[in-house]
């Protein structure tokens, strides 16, 4: 699949291929707009508590302002983190899908899911980006889905998207390393683009799936180097 450029040419291809319905189980009940049907979003793990750990957007499973993960985690420079979905069953697989089997018409599907939880939690934020891909990965995948689900994302909650930051180097995929691993991993891999842009502003930055928290806090910290006030952290799913 070639590079997709924008949201506008991510429709266009959309209108091209006829991904229309629903596209976990390929019926016509998806609102006619590319979205999960009723009976879909039944198998999906959601998470539903009001209450959520700030360090991740998971449930908050004890008394104490983070959870048991984020309390035994690395301190974070981001200011909050939200999260549609646990990273397990039908969820895991669909998101897989979305990054590595080309299914870029997922990325809309969790975008019309994650929009209203955006809306509810009401980050402060003033433009969005996107953890990004290094060019190589980017080039041979033909997408980065982190950026395509952020701006469907922002399509829907009408958030300005910019692309801020950049690779400094091509890492090892996270799921495949242990947890001191994957720390070490991320450490300085992301550079801030646009200083002019994010200068004094608040960024909400988007990723797939958080699973220790490394790859955004390294990202978060790229974008707060160059300048950002602060910065706020949203995902498909975590773990």
């Amino acid at each position: 699949m070639k590079f997709i450029p924008d949201a506008e040419g991510f429709n266009r291809c959309f209108a091209g291929m006829g991904f229309f319905g629903c596209p976990c189980c390929g019926s016509s009940d998806g609102e006619g707009g590319n979205h999960f049907c009723a009976e879909c979003r039944e198998s999906l793990e959601y998470i539903r508590e009001e209450i959520r750990c700030p360090g991740c957007g998971g449930v908050l499973d004890g008394v104490l302002g983070l959870c048991s993960k984020c309390l035994a985690a690395d301190a974070r420079p981001y200011l909050g983190a939200g999260a549609v979905f646990e990273y397990r069953g039908k969820v895991r697989e669909l998101v897989l899908s979305l990054k590595f089997n080309g299914r870029v018409e997922l990325a809309r599907a969790f975008a019309h899911e994650a929009a209203p939880l955006l809306k509810k939690v009401d980050f402060p934020v003033e433009i969005a980006t996107a953890v990004p891909s290094h060019f190589l990965r980017r080039f041979f995948r033909g997408y980065n889905q982190a950026e395509l689900f952020g701006r469907m994302l922002c399509k829907e909650t009408q958030i300005p998207y910019r692309n801020l930051l950049g690779r400094t180097r091509m890492v090892a995929h996270q799921s495949s390393l242990p947890l001191v691993k994957r720390r070490q991993n991320a450490r300085d891999s992301f550079v801030c683009l646009a200083p002019e842009r994010v200068k004094g502003k608040s960024i909400l930055l988007v990723d797939d799936v958080l699973t220790t928290g490394a790859t955004l806090t390294d990202a978060a910290a790229a974008l707060l180097r160059g300048g950002a006030a602060s910065v706020w952290c949203f995902v498909i799913a975590r773990t």
